[in-house]
C-alpha cells in the first residue's frame, strides 16, 4: 500500500481583520486514484476544473456530497492569525505542520497544488529546510502539480474550502458533512 496525498490551500480574511490559512491534504493508496478521477471530473462544468472559490452555492454542496462517500481521508491544518500581508510566512507554517504529519501517516508522496513558478520554489527551499533539520526524513517525496491538469487535486480544494467557510465565515454546513472522511479535527496552530 503507497499512501498518496493531494494538498491544496484557501485563506480567508474574517470580518474582524484577522486572517486563517488553510491547508487540506486528500489522502489515499496510490492504486484507488484511477476511480477517484471520474468522481472528481463529474463536477466539471462544461471544460472548465472545479475550484471551490468560482462555484456556486449548488455545485459545492454537491462536491461535499460526492467527496463524503470517496475512500479518501483528510487532514487539515489551520493556521489563525493570518497577516493578509505576510501569507507566505502562514503557508510555510502550515505546510510544515501539514507535511510532518503526513510522514507521522506514513504518506510517501505529496503532490501540492502549483502555483506560480517563485511560490514553488519557496515551498522547495522549505522542504529542503525541512530536510535539514531532520524535520522531514528523504522518504517523502514532494512535488507541484497542476490543479487544472490533476482532477485528484480538486479533493483537497474542496476540504480546504469547506473548512476555510467554517473557520472563516462560520458557515459549517459543508465541514459537517466531511467529518466521517477527515482523520481528525482540524489541526489547530498560531501564526504570527
Amino acid at each position: 500500500m503507497a499512501w498518496v496525498a493531494y494538498v491544496d490551500e484557501s485563506m480567508r480574511q474574517r470580518h474582524d481583520g484577522s486572517g486563517i490559512y488553510v491547508v487540506a491534504a486528500a489522502t489515499f493508496d496510490e492504486v484507488d486514484a484511477q476511480g477517484l478521477r471520474p468522481v472528481m471530473r463529474s463536477l466539471m462544468r462544461g471544460r472548465r476544473s472545479f475550484h471551490w472559490r468560482h462555484e456556486e452555492p449548488a455545485d459545492r454542496r454537491k462536491a461535499v456530497a460526492s467527496i463524503a462517500d470517496l475512500d479518501a481521508l483528510h487532514l487539515v491544518v489551520v493556521g489563525a492569525g493570518l497577516d493578509g500581508k505576510r501569507q507566505e510566512r502562514g503557508r510555510r507554517q502550515c505546510l510544515t505542520r501539514l507535511l510532518w504529519e503526513l510522514q507521522d501517516c506514513g504518506v510517501s508522496e505529496v503532490m501540492l497544488d502549483a502555483r506560480r513558478p517563485v511560490q514553488n520554489q519557496h515551498d522547495m527551499r522549505l522542504i529542503g529546510a525541512l530536510r535539514a533539520r531532520r524535520i522531514l526524513g528523504a522518504g517523502l517525496r514532494v512535488h507541484h502539480i497542476s490543479g487544472r491538469q490533476e482532477p485528484l487535486e480538486w479533493l483537497s480544494d474542496i476540504v480546504a474550502g469547506a473548512v476555510s467557510a467554517a473557520f472563516g465565515d462560520g458557515d459549517w454546513e459543508h465541514l459537517d458533512c466531511l467529518e466521517r472522511v477527515m482523520l481528525a479535527p482540524p489541526i489547530m496552530i498560531n501564526i504570527d
